[in-house]
């Protein structure tokens, strides 16, 4: 189907938003930056030119809100962290990991971005509706339009490669 002529942007909007918007709040924890990436997700579907076919404007229209939603993440890490107050940085509690083992940390968690970001778009995507904002396999696969097997197949596959990208000792015995 194409996209402008076919697509009933009024239709698809009255069917969809309640899902797209608790979707979005679960991922971003914002209602307010939920609501600004659903409207610009259906502005991105609206300016899909004629000549693309979309056979899915539902799962497109998900696909490019979940797209937003990791762009807006981000952007939020570029930014920086958030500015804490004075009176929360007072509460910060006084026991903290040794610093070398923050270090191992730290090294840890880029071997395994560094590794996860060899995997295709897709694959990231059902890992971090899973892994990162605890989607259900029908949630990731209702979402996405696609089998709840094949959002398996996906997780497979990224918990191989973080499993590889691993040093032997991390492993559990």
């Amino acid at each position: 189907m194409s996209a402008s002529p076919s697509i009933d942007l009024e239709r698809l909007f009255h069917e969809h938003q309640r899902d797209l918007l608790a979707m979005l709040r679960r991922m971003v924890g914002c209602q307010e930056t939920a609501a600004d990436l659903a409207q610009e997700a259906y502005i991105r579907l609206a300016d899909v030119p004629t000549s693309h076919i979309i056979v899915s404007p539902r799962a497109f229209l998900f696909r490019t809100a979940t797209n937003l939603a990791l762009d807006h993440f981000r952007k939020q890490k570029f930014r920086g962290q958030r500015q804490t107050s004075l009176e929360e940085a007072e509460q910060v509690p006084t026991e903290s990991r040794p610093v070398d083992a923050q270090a191992y940390d730290k090294q840890l968690v880029a071997t395994l971005e560094k590794a996860l970001s060899t995997l295709p778009d897709r694959t990231r995507t059902v890992f971090a509706m899973r892994r990162v904002y605890g989607y259900s396999y029908q949630e990731i696969a209702t979402q996405l339009g696609m089998s709840e097997r094949a959002v398996e197949k996906h997780l497979v596959r990224a918990m191989i490669c973080c499993q590889d990208a691993l040093p032997s000792e991390d492993l559990p015995a």
